[in-house]
């Protein structure tokens, strides 16, 4: 599917875009609130700046994509690969990350507040600076992850390693 398809079908009501191919697509600084893109493949999209609150994005390829700036607050990706993807100042509060795959992502100065992300691969990733108050780390792997200057009050760290 190319991505103005998505868009005009968008703006005319459709939320349901289930197994989209959208590989490499550039969506940036677009809002797709809403959106169900359960197992749609966006390995290496340009996902920069966009509005995907409250989406679906439950086992999406999202590997090597760009999510700089990305309002994914309350989405859910559970099972998602976003291994080496960029979630730079991505707001990524209350979302639902559990069993995710975000291996060497880079996550520096993104909001995890609340977020469920227990269950996680996190193994070099870069967290500078996230804000992980409130978050569900249990049974994480954080093995080689950068926490430096991380916040991780009231965060759950059971059994992370």
């Amino acid at each position: 599917m190319n991505t103005n398809k998505l868009i005009e079908l968008y703006l005319a009501g459709n939320r349901d875009f289930v197994e989209a191919s959208l590989q490499q697509a550039n969506l940036s600084e677009t809002c797709l609130n809403g959106i169900n893109l359960n197992r749609a493949n966006l390995k290496s999209a340009n996902l920069e700046g966009v509005s995907l609150r409250i989406a679906q994005l439950n086992e999406a390829n999202l590997e090597k994509a760009t999510l700089w700036r990305t309002d994914l607050s309350k989405s859910f990706l559970i099972w998602s690969c976003l291994s080496k993807a960029c979630l730079i100042r991505t707001n990524l509060n209350y979302a639902d990350l559990h069993k995710a795959n975000l291996s060497q992502a880079d996550m520096r100065l993104a909001s995890l507040r609340y977020a469920d992300v227990s269950n996680t691969n996190l193994a070099g990733a870069d967290l500078r600076y996230a804000d992980l108050t409130g978050a569900n780390l249990a049974n994480s792997n954080l093995e080689g992850a950068n926490l430096t200057g991380a916040i991780l009050s009231k965060a759950d760290l059971y059994n992370v390693n």
